[in-house]
């Protein structure tokens, strides 16, 4: 589906009034203006404002110009969703459905891209001019609430839907045994295989690894079979947080971690300098080496020249993108569950894509039923996973056929029960998350010595914990 000149410029015309409402502007510039700042013929713009008119988020008045109409109760959702796939107005869609029945309501989408949501969500909250919604991952959630910009949840969440929910999944929404965020949709770490690789290289494409050793084994098969442009995996190893939560589950499969179970700092553990020693290795004898981020990685698995990914389910949209050739693409990969490790289980990571309230939203109850809305909705989380990949939280919907049925939901509720929450919960993982980044392309890319490197790290994180001043964005 493509998006017209028409639609894009409602979509920037409803950013630049979510951006005028905070700063308490009423007023838009003139149409002259406004060509210019979209880049839209005259005929384009005029339909889009009429469009908006009509909706009644705008009104005309007559010798004065263009205002922004404020008679309903209007809700800014700061999201990141609306910007991954941008062919698919799928927001907007649960937007005007939900406004159908809620007229009182009107919410309007602040699409931020992923790479940039956290910086422009501290810079609104600096600025006085908070979203009313955010969607949030576990990841930011800590972030959120240091800085005390958080809604406290509890009151709203009904005992069905906390009874209902994996327990690793609600664990991700508390802080302090205060629920600050409700779940919108699952998202376990699992392995991508790309059968057409696979099959280049003397394997079968229908027997992804069950085994750390059979994992390594089958990148190194790949890369022995290629020219020198294909490779078993894709490590990611530049400095963006996240890319360390996609080494984790290789550090569970071998028994190591940030922490144990009881949240006891395990950083310095054999396990780990183990762990290392091991990703090192795959790193030289079967990594893409020119290639250091996930997107690195995501491109080279669109265009067959990596075999496997360690990824989410949201992956899918992006690899149907890359490849440009939309849900083909779906044909030319399988998903399977991690490698196991030492231990007979293959950990996941299991994060969320979570919706939670402004501690500066006027209206907190009309805030909860759009996030009631988006999470309880079944036909919502339908084509919410069709398009971004991502399950529903909720036990009774996944056990239904239409997810127990598909091979990619399949995989995803299975990985669930062997899911870990790894070091998202501990109070210094966040703050330690900074030095962890630096030392890790060390150890694996130029081969310095892990033990020496996470003793090293073991000593910056005692000092993080004795100081409690130290502040982390």
């Amino acid at each position: 589906m493509t998006v017209s000149q028409k639609d894009k410029s409602i979509e920037h015309l409803r950013g630049m009034i979510a951006k005028m409402k905070r700063s308490g502007e009423l007023l838009l510039p003139t149409e002259s203006e406004l060509i210019s700042q979209l880049g839209v013929g005259r005929n384009t713009l005029r339909s889009a404002v009429n469009e908006l008119v009509q909706s009644g988020s705008l009104e005309k008045i007559q010798g004065k110009g263009t205002f922004i109409r404020n008679d309903k109760t209007e809700l800014i959702f700061s999201n990141w969703a609306e910007t991954e796939f941008t062919d698919v107005p799928l927001i907007q869609e649960f937007i005007r459905q939900f406004e159908s029945t809620n007229e009182d309501i009107r919410i309007i989408s602040d699409s931020i891209p992923y790479t940039l949501y956290v910086k422009r969500i501290l810079q609104h909250l600096l600025n006085n001019e908070s979203s009313d919604i955010m969607q949030t991952t576990p990841f930011w959630l800590q972030r959120f609430k240091h800085l005390d910009a958080l809604y406290p949840l509890s009151g709203f969440s009904q005992p069905h839907y906390i009874g209902n929910q994996y327990q690793r999944a609600l664990e991700l929404e508390e802080i302090d045994d205060e629920i600050y965020a409700i779940n919108w949709s699952l998202c376990p770490q699992v392995l991508y295989c790309n059968k057409r690789v696979m099959a280049s290289a003397g394997l079968d494409p229908e027997k992804p690894p069950e085994t750390i050793d059979d994992f390594e084994r089958m990148c190194r098969q790949i890369t022995d079979a290629s020219d020198g442009d294909t490779y078993g995996i894709c490590l990611p190893l530049d400095s963006f947080a996240y890319n360390y939560l996609q080494l984790y589950p290789f550090l569970m499969a071998l028994g190591g971690g940030f922490s144990d179970s009881i949240g006891n700092l395990t950083i310095e553990s054999s396990e780990n300098v183990e762990a290392l020693t091991w990703l090192s290795d795959l790193y030289r004898y079967s990594g893409a080496v020119q290639a250091r981020n996930i997107n690195d990685g995501r491109m080279l698995f669109s265009t067959h020249k990596v075999g496997f990914l360690l990824d989410g389910p949201y992956c899918r949209g992006h690899l149907r993108r890359l490849s440009g050739r939309g849900k083909e693409f779906d044909g030319e990969y399988s998903i399977a569950l991690i490698p196991k490790g030492p231990s007979g289980k293959g950990e996941s990571i299991l994060l969320s894509h979570s919706l939670a309230i402004s501690r500066q939203c006027r209206e907190p109850e009309k805030a909860y039923k759009w996030i009631d809305y988006l999470s309880n909705n079944e036909e919502n989380s339908k084509r919410y996973f069709d398009d971004f990949g991502m399950i529903p939280c909720s036990r009774d919907v996944l056990e239904k056929p239409f997810y127990r049925t598909d091979p990619f939901a399949s995989v995803l509720i299975e990985q669930l029960e062997n899911v870990s929450i790894g070091p998202l919960k501990h109070p210094l993982f966040i703050k330690s998350l900074p030095f962890l980044l630096q030392i890790m392309p060390g150890i694996i890319i130029e081969g310095k010595d892990p033990k020496e490197q996470l003793e090293f790290l073991s000593e910056v994180v005692r000092i993080i914990a004795r100081d409690k001043t130290m502040i982390y964005l």
